[in-house]
């Protein structure tokens, strides 16, 4: 890995740039170096730039003045039950349980909880690189609701009759506007297929809400104790407390429970002004001190974590087939009558805990929801090689605390923005009829 940050179409070192002047830079690309500024979603705010800045930003190679001609879209989706490889830009397998499996031995971060089992790790691709940070967080929220065991219906309301991806976001949007949704971000995006504008959180709420998927925004207008938003995301994460526990912070919430604690939820999506991330969990460390764990879409995934979650994935995969053909041997046997089987590769909806302890260590991960892939491991050989390092499947050793640290964001990051959206998803049944036309008008909950 390397400190460094290089443009990905003229390879200049952007590491001194903030986030908007680096999208700036690529921009100039796009647009023969004519800034064109930055383009934002309505919601929360609308980015500011300064037009005295530009004198800062890499200038373009000549011969890039239209690079557009070189970007062939490649605007694929891939969601986890699906046969053969992922594409290039879809990452499985990083979250959960091995990638943590490095907090059981890690003294800073004795605690983490993490989204479920189902998400995936989307990247952009050269061709959206500037504008598409909420269509792939769109996408990987799609990834993990569409092989959600406790509501197997999101399935067929967002495979049908477009299916999720990148420009095909863009048509959902545009019809729901055609329908009645969002007549204010009608007026301000005017439209969008076949575009590169930035959409953000409120967009995908009305994507998902004129497609019956419940959905819900959460407003911080005034985050300047950016400790508000991440006791929010914490509390999203967290086991619900016990009556009689009253509120707690977040390193008192985590000090009595399981160092790895793996849940049901999906991904959150956390938008600020002019960029927005997956978030997928947090941890937190012996003094207290929470780090979100997040997906950016906008940074490249290093190839030994790549490597290291496509094994991890094939081995789960195949795990999982034999599993249901045994579970469906016995159903057979057992049932003249089966039950119709869902998609998903659970059992049932009930929220179940089940632990396996790592060999060498008392701590247990927990896993909320679902079975645990560590069950059939019990007696066996953790496979665990160190404090900081594992095994993969496919014999390779990978440093699990350093992988770890790709994913983190921390509350001196987060600080630097002052207001914050979230999108969230509640779980609850598809939206009636009747509750999909009360959401034309976009709502959220204001916290702060």
């Amino acid at each position: 890995m390397t400190n460094s940050i290089r443009c990905e179409i003229c390879h200049d070192d952007l590491k001194e740039l903030t986030v908007q002047l680096r999208q700036l830079h690529y921009e100039q690309h796009f647009e023969e170096g004519e800034l064109s500024g930055i383009a934002a979603s309505p919601s929360p705010t609308s980015p500011s730039t300064s037009t005295s800045t530009s004198s800062k930003i890499a200038k373009p190679k000549r011969w890039l003045a239209k690079p557009r001609k070189f970007f062939k879209e490649n605007d694929v989706f891939w969601y986890p039950s699906q046969e053969g490889r992922p594409p290039p830009n879809y990452t499985p397998g990083i979250d959960p349980p091995p990638l943590f499996l490095v907090q059981v031995f890690d003294t800073d971060a004795p605690r983490s909880h993490t989204a479920s089992k189902e998400t995936v790790f989307i990247q952009h691709e050269a061709w959206d690189m500037t504008w598409g940070c909420g269509y792939r967080n769109f996408l990987m929220a799609c990834a993990c609701l569409m092989v959600h065991p406790f509501q197997p219906m999101y399935f067929p309301l967002l495979d049908d009759p477009v299916p999720p991806s990148v420009r095909n976001l863009q048509g959902w949007i545009e019809d729901a506007w055609d329908k009645g949704f969002d007549t204010e971000g009608k007026a301000q995006l005017k439209h969008l297929v076949g575009t590169r504008k930035w959409i953000g959180t409120a967009d995908l709420w009305v994507a998902f809400s004129s497609r019956g998927i419940p959905a819900e925004l959460v407003d911080f207008t005034d985050a300047s104790n950016v400790q508000m938003v991440i006791d929010w995301i914490v509390n999203y994460f967290s086991p619900p407390e016990s009556a009689g526990q009253g509120s707690r912070n977040a390193f008192q919430a985590l000090v009595s429970t399981n160092p790895v604690t793996v849940t049901d939820k999906p991904p959150i999506i956390l938008q600020h002004a002019g960029h927005s991330r997956s978030i997928v969990g947090y941890e937190v460390n012996r003094q207290g001190e929470v780090n979100l764990l997040a997906f950016d879409s906008g940074t490249c995934l290093p190839k030994e974590i790549r490597e290291m979650a496509l094994s991890l994935h094939k081995s789960a995969s195949d795990d999982n087939d034999k599993e249901n053909n045994k579970r469906k041997m016995n159903l057979e046997v057992s049932s003249p009558n089966p039950k119709r089987q869902r998609s998903c590769k659970f059992e049932d909806d009930e929220v179940v805990i089940v632990g396996s302890t790592v060999q060498g260590d008392d701590d247990e991960i927990i896993y909320t929801g679902s079975n645990s892939p560590l069950k059939k491991a019990e007696g066996s050989k953790s496979g665990l090689s160190g404090p900081s390092k594992s095994n993969t499947p496919g014999g390779k050793t990978f440093d699990y605390k350093g992988i770890v640290r790709h994913f983190r964001l921390g509350s001196k990051k987060l600080g630097k923005n002052k207001q914050y959206q979230i999108l969230y998803f509640p779980m609850t049944e598809p939206l009636s009829d009747s509750e999909i036309r009360s959401r034309k008008v976009v709502t959220s909950t204001k916290i702060c």
